[in-house]
């Protein structure tokens, strides 16, 4: 403490309480003590780039120009190393600077320590700089080991991803999340960390699995049926085709591809840090995480996700804050995605029970995202395993047989709506416990 610090102190001490601040410094002195208190802000801004033409091709400055010069270290999905290789290789070793390749795992089962341990000694083998810079070039798995790696080496390197999968380039690939799984829970460990900036190709989709395909449709599904009436509408017409041809030669998918990634922007975008744990993007994602752990993995984040969300919209609709042909078209835009509309493990009781895990994720309280009509929801934050039993029967074989609501204070939305399984759903897609098939 220099000497003007010290008579502030002293005179504080004298005079019970005083307070000086210097910039983003506040001294406080009183009788009890005396508290340096530091503030500051962080200015964070990143971008989502689509380039005209494919990003491999040298005559492409978009990742040239993001690396500018810095040594990099590439980590990629060891599946699309296998397919782009000697486009990743030729690109990288001619156009940038770079330090090493190291291709990783991209499965689920991947996400871990170890995955994020490999890849930061790798990174201090090829004595990568503090001004260096890790490229994930990969789906979701990937981005987020790589991410993860980004955050902590060096206590943070400049990063740039290039997602490969559909639910990379609407999902991972638009906000600051990084995580890998721990103790059988999913992205338990993790950092807010952008990335500088995220190069969203579609021409990787033409090699993606049509069910990787289908599996992102449920990301943009999620954002249209909470938040866009024209969205939704649009893939109602388009989704099958969108599937079938991976986005490829469609004037409209581009338009569609920005759009989803224009809503999570701007959902992100005034909680970036998720200081507010109401959050619309996490529709279809309270029951998906137990979805996916029940199925050994075996059900993928986006048909988790789609499973979620239907599951989510039919207990608005027994709780009577949601007419029952909303539900209706999200199921039939589900199907028509080729997306699953019913799994075993979608039991009420491991249903319910995942929501205490849920809880303390969003510091105690439920939140859980449910449509109120296309376009618009509301949060939940009290279910019963009766509702989501009422919720289970609406969906495998029930309908809504009274519509009337039960009288309640206009604050308490637990009523609940009588099911009666008088009809079943035609044709359920459904996905087997184990082997996992493709969704044709």
């Amino acid at each position: 403490m220099n000497r003007s610090s010290a008579t502030v102190a002293t005179r504080a001490t004298a005079e019970n309480c005083q307070r000086t601040a210097n910039g983003g410094v506040t001294l406080w002195a009183s009788d009890r003590e005396v508290r340096l208190e530091l503030a500051a802000t962080r200015h964070i801004r990143y971008a989502t780039v689509h380039p005209s033409g494919y990003v491999l091709d040298r005559t492409n400055p978009a990742l040239r120009d993001a690396a500018d010069g810095r040594p990099i270290l590439a980590v990629v999905d060891r599946q699309v190393y296998n397919l782009y290789k000697n486009d990743l290789q030729s690109y990288l070793a001619n156009e940038t600077n770079l330090c090493g390749i190291l291709p990783v795992d991209g499965s689920e089962h991947a996400k871990t320590w170890r995955a994020v341990q490999r890849i930061c000694e790798e990174a201090i083998r090829v004595q990568l700089p503090r001004d260096g810079l890790i490229l994930a070039v990969g789906g979701g798995v990937a981005l987020d080991v790589a991410g993860f790696a980004a955050s902590i080496f060096r206590r943070g390197v400049p990063y740039v991803r290039i997602p490969t999968s559909l639910i990379g380039m609407v999902d991972v690939g638009v906000g600051v999340k990084q995580g890998i799984n721990a103790g059988g829970k999913k992205s338990i460990i993790g950092a807010f960390y952008p990335a500088m900036l995220n190069i969203n190709d579609p021409t990787f989709l033409a090699t993606l699995p049509e069910r990787h395909i289908s599996g992102g449709m449920a990301e943009i599904i999620k954002m249209a049926l909470v938040r866009d009436v024209q969205l939704f509408e649009e893939l109602e017409c388009r989704a099958s085709e969108l599937v079938c041809r991976r986005f490829q030669n469609n004037p409209d998918a581009g338009n569609i591809l920005v759009r989803a990634e224009q809503l999570m922007m701007e959902e992100l975008q005034p909680n970036l840090f998720e200081l507010e744990l109401q959050r619309l993007p996490d529709f279809g994602h309270s029951f998906s995480p137990a979805i996916e752990a029940a199925s050994r993995w075996s059900i993928n984040h986006g048909e988790a996700v789609a499973l979620d969300m239907l599951i989510s919209t039919a207990v608005s609709v027994v709780k009577g804050l949601c007419e029952q042909h909303v539900l209706d078209r999200l199921w039939n835009l589900l199907f028509s995605a080729r997306l699953p509309t019913s799994h075993p493990v979608c039991k009420p009781r491991l249903l319910f029970d995942s929501l205490r895990g849920m809880r303390a994720h969003r510091a105690g309280n439920l939140n859980l995202v449910a449509p109120t009509s296309v376009g618009c929801a509301t949060f939940l934050q009290e279910i019963t395993v009766g509702e989501i039993s009422s919720a289970a029967t609406l969906l495998w074989g029930g309908e809504i047989v009274n519509a009337g609501i039960t009288r309640r204070p206009r604050w308490d939305t637990s009523a609940v709506r009588t099911v009666a399984t008088r009809r079943v759903r035609s044709s359920p897609r459904t996905l087997p416990d184990t082997p996992i098939r493709r969704i044709a």
